[in-house]
């Protein structure tokens, strides 16, 4: 449908009535799907009149960057487009725009915002900054640098504070926002990851209609609760989370019954208690996720539910949807079945217990008792399942993940790379497997569905990465037009383990970003033709939405589906993938500021580095605890060095020397910017290390 809409459109130049009246369906569905256009900047109402923004030469792009001088919006994955900081005009980060093309030199176009069509965020955090009578609001990144975020409030409000601002008025040059909330002092503890947080418009408090829903859910599963569910309580179900782990979604069992495994995989049934539409359910879809940040959790569900009745905690009886099936040792899936149950989780593992059983003790003992045995039979279920996930072109493109000890300020002591054991695969991969179960199941139905896809890389990309191979010695002859996981995987297999890191670190940039879709456009990175997300409902939304699909296609037999409920699907999906950026966004500055602070502490000590990247004015190095901080080419004395972005090197154009990825070099840390989240190392040679001057910008 709508397509339809688009070629009306382009064809006729509608009315919203004509436009209305083309079509047998309720006005408010017409209505979501312009809504859906017009968020997108795919059309632009003109004296009336709808048209497709491509026929006014706009293009509809997000300020993704605000520099000092200049502005970038991006237009899709892999395209970026400038915009002079005078040509942003009152656009803020974020922001949906319409941009045109102003100018063009060589292969450098220049555009201007036209139009913003949505504002990112009605909400501004920041700092009270006092020049006499004048009190304005300090917001980093966010606009021009001249433009004026003007205070205009009866609140009591003191220089370097910390408040939260509603917009009221913006003009040209300036804003008038009005203070709602004081936060603290920008010392306060804690106050800093608190700003990162509502800076990204991510809330943290529920709302009040949100607090008496929740009172009103009970604590505890109640009689009526297991009517039209499968009993699974004398089941030897476990969870296996990590230590600190306090809401468990997802508990597992494993039999073995000749060389047929028999799996449960049984996720908390939060659909039960949260009712589409009710004020909890909005709220849910508004965060779309829970936010993970080193020192607290702001989740997608209050508290009462996360940690509580929707969280499956051993020996209480709770509600579940599960998928079970049967596998052979060959990888096969033999039988499969969803349905709505209940549960008894007899154990509360740790990944920590796991590793060391299965890593260790296992091997010292003639006998199993119960929960040993299952352990045994869940990893070499999970062993099957890889291998035959390796077998179809699975990639393994895990990005590092740093762990931080904080101090009682919030300061990190301690750095460390977060490894995943056997634990931590086999729930893994467990995980995968039920997604694709899912997903397939309702696919089959050719019903609408929630699908987590994941697209083939471009071609742009791949012939970029090629190039950079090629530099290390290890070419990758795939067409990037067509290649496929499997080819990618099998390229990968045949680099030396030491070199594997590095380029496995780079293909991962080179791939596109998952998302949410109600088109089925296959999961590259997993080698899946179909997948979903069904099996974290209490900390993602998307899982949410599929457990209610399973409750009305396969529970309640519904299969009716209309116009309306496909394009709430597609808004959703939409909405959840925005939202995972956005918390994938603040999780890594937070982790950016952790560094930084962590690094403020060790200046001027040395490291053995890796490089990892490259950029024009430097390179990018890692040092042995997995943070990550910048050369600069200036600061390596001796010669004048520039990059080579055909052969992925940087070398010095007297002497010669050359940098190449990899490439294992000695760093001194010379500065930490907490503002910019920048850490900058000096190569230790000569006197370069005299040189270095040790600062610490607040």
């Amino acid at each position: 449908m709508i397509e339809n809409i688009k070629r009306i459109i382009k064809e006729n130049h509608p009315t919203y009535d004509e436009l209305v009246s083309l079509f047998d369906v309720e006005k408010k569905v017409i209505n979501e799907y312009l809504l859906l256009l017009e968020q997108d900047g795919l059309i632009e109402k003109v004296k009336n009149r709808y048209y497709l923004t491509s026929e006014l030469n706009l293009i509809p792009a997000v300020i993704i960057s605000i520099k000092e001088k200049f502005a970038f919006a991006n237009v899709s994955e892999d395209e970026d487009l400038y915009i002079s900081i005078n040509n942003l005009k009152n656009a803020f980060l974020d922001d949906k725009v319409l941009l045109k093309k102003i100018s063009s030199f060589g292969e450098k176009d220049e555009y201007e915002v036209v139009k913003v069509t949505k504002r990112a965020r009605s909400i501004l955090v920041g700092e009270v900054v006092v020049f006499g009578s004048t009190k304005v609001l300090k917001v980093d990144k966010i606009a021009r640098p001249d433009f004026l975020f003007l205070i205009n409030s009866d609140l009591q409000i003191k220089n370097h504070q910390i408040v939260e601002a509603k917009i009221k008025k913006i003009s040209s040059s300036s804003s008038v926002v009005e203070v709602i909330n004081i936060l603290g002092h920008k010392n306060d503890i804690g106050m800093d990851v608190t700003r990162i947080i509502l800076f990204n418009n991510a809330p943290l408090e529920f709302n009040e209609d949100v607090i008496n829903e929740v009172k009103n859910i009970p604590s505890e599963v109640k009689k009526n609760d297991y009517k039209n569910r499968e009993d699974y309580r004398d089941h030897l179900i476990v969870t296996i989370d990590g230590d600190d782990a306090k809401d468990f979604d997802d508990a597992v069992e494993v039999s073995k019954v000749d060389d047929i495994y028999y799996v449960g995989v049984h996720i908390a049934d939060v659909s039960y208690y949260v009712k589409e539409n009710s004020p909890l359910d909005k709220e849910a879809l508004n965060r779309a996720t829970s936010l993970y940040v080193q020192d607290r959790v702001v989740p997608m569900l209050p508290f009462e539910l996360s940690n509580g009745i929707c969280s499956l905690n051993p020996h209480v009886d709770r509600l579940v949807t599960s998928c079970l099936f049967s596998i052979d040792e060959q990888g096969h899936i033999l039988t499969t079945h969803i349905c709505k149950g209940v549960i008894n989780s007899k154990y509360r593992l740790t990944y920590n217990y796991v590793n060391k059983f299965l890593n260790e003790e296992r091997y010292n003992k003639q006998e199993y008792n119960d929960l040993e045995t299952m352990l045994i039979n869940l990893s070499e279920v999970s062993n099957i399942i890889r291998k035959q996930r390796e077998k179809k072109g699975g990639l393994n493109l895990s990005s590092t993940e740093l762990s931080f000890h904080l101090d009682e300020q919030g300061t990190p002591i301690s750095i460390e790379k977060r490894k995943q054991d056997i634990g931590e695969k086999l729930i893994e991969d467990l995980m995968i497997k039920a997604n694709e179960i899912v997903a397939s199941s309702i696919e089959k139905m050719k019903l609408d569905m929630v699908f987590r896809i994941h697209e083939q890389p471009k071609a742009k990309k791949l012939e970029s990465f090629q190039r950079i191979s090629l530099s290390k010695g290890y070419p990758c002859n795939v067409d990037p037009l067509s290649c496929t996981s499997l080819d990618l995987a099998n390229y990968l297999n045949s680099v030396k383990e030491e070199d594997r890191v590095v380029l496995s670190s780079l293909l991962l940039r080179c791939l596109a970003k998952a998302k949410y879709s109600i088109s089925n456009k296959h999961h590259f990175g997993l080698a899946s033709k179909s997948y979903t997300h069904f099996t974290s409902p209490i900390r993602r939304y998307p899982d949410l939405m599929v457990h209610r699909l399973i409750d009305k296609y396969i529970v309640h037999n519904n299969k009716q589906s209309s116009e309306e409920d496909k394009v709430n699907l597609a808004l959703k999906c939409q909405l959840c993938s925005t939202r995972e950026r956005r918390a994938l966004n603040i999780e890594r500055t937070v982790e950016s500021l952790l560094c930084c602070k962590y690094m403020a502490n060790h200046l001027g000590e040395e490291y053995l580095s890796t490089i990892v990247s490259f950029s024009n004015q430097g390179m990018f190095v890692e040092i042995e605890n997995g943070l990550q901080g910048f050369v600069p080419f200036d600061s390596i004395s001796g010669d004048y060095y520039i990059f080579d972005e055909e052969v992925y090197r940087a070398y010095g154009v007297r002497k010669g020397k050359e940098f190449s990825l990899g490439k294992k070099v000695k760093v001194i840390c010379c500065n930490v910017d907490l503002q910019k989240y920048q850490i900058t190392f000096n190569i230790i040679k000569g006197d370069n290390h005299g040189r270095c001057k040790n600062r610490r910008k607040q």
